[in-house]
């Protein structure tokens, strides 16, 4: 199950929307599931839209591809991981 935000003005922690790539982590490969689904990492990270994202709660890796304007996301681990195998090797 994700963990997901619903961003609202004055919540805390603070926390940025983006549009991802999905990827499941199957064992040791990396399975493409959709795009365009609604994440979201503190705002003290700066993000990467080169590298990928382990979710917090574990099983799907993301990888970022544009910014996004509100609504619940899946909450990422803000480390980023240069291949989708090392993502969902956390």
């Amino acid at each position: 199950m994700a963990i997901l935000v619903n961003i609202a003005n004055g919540s805390s922690p603070s926390y940025n929307l983006y549009y991802a790539d999905e990827y499941y982590c199957n064992g040791s490969t990396c399975e493409y599931q959709q795009s365009n689904v609604l994440v979201a990492l503190t705002s003290s990270v700066s993000p990467s839209y080169t590298r990928y994202y382990p979710l917090e709660a574990g099983g799907f890796a993301y990888r970022l591809t544009s910014t996004a304007s509100g609504g619940p996301g899946a909450i990422l681990v803000p480390a980023s991981y240069t291949t989708c195998t090392l993502a969902c090797s956390v």
